[in-house]
């Protein structure tokens, strides 16, 4: 079967890291993502729906993702039954994130509800992947 998706949003808040008893890293936030579509009165409708990251991603998402983030989410859909503390039966509905991906710069997501720390990305890696830029009128080496 092949269950995976992707969706592009706005963090709603700053996701909330936390440890099973065991000691892996989960980290839960929501995403704001409009539909491109209105209601009858011109309001933009928009999906808010539920993340969750485990193990290193969780770490990474904990780190870096702040209110306001424009990021894409890829993962697989998953939904799960519990029981809430009223003893009610509930069914959640969210994506179980592989990857994610930066959709704004540092300084789009400071105008976006970001608060800017001024060094939340120091230790983030160079996002160039070690490429270089090749001069066009050079010959090429291939």
């Amino acid at each position: 079967m092949y269950n995976h998706t992707g969706l592009q949003g706005r963090l709603t808040a700053d996701p909330e890291l936390r440890h099973t008893p065991s000691g892996v890293a989960i980290t839960s936030f929501r995403l704001a993502s409009d539909t491109g579509r209105k209601t009858k009165d011109g309001q933009k409708i928009t999906n808010f729906i539920d993340c969750v990251a485990w193990r290193a991603q969780a770490e990474f998402v904990s780190k870096y993702l702040t209110k306001g983030r424009l990021v894409l989410v890829e993962g697989e859909l998953t939904s799960r039954n519990y029981e809430d503390k009223d003893g009610n039966h509930r069914k959640a509905t969210e994506i179980t994130v592989s990857s994610v991906h930066f959709c704004d710069s540092k300084k789009d997501g400071a105008g976006a509800g970001h608060q800017d720390t001024g060094g939340d990305f120091a230790d983030y890696p160079d996002s160039s992947g070690g490429f270089t830029e090749v001069d066009d009128n050079e010959d090429l080496p291939f």
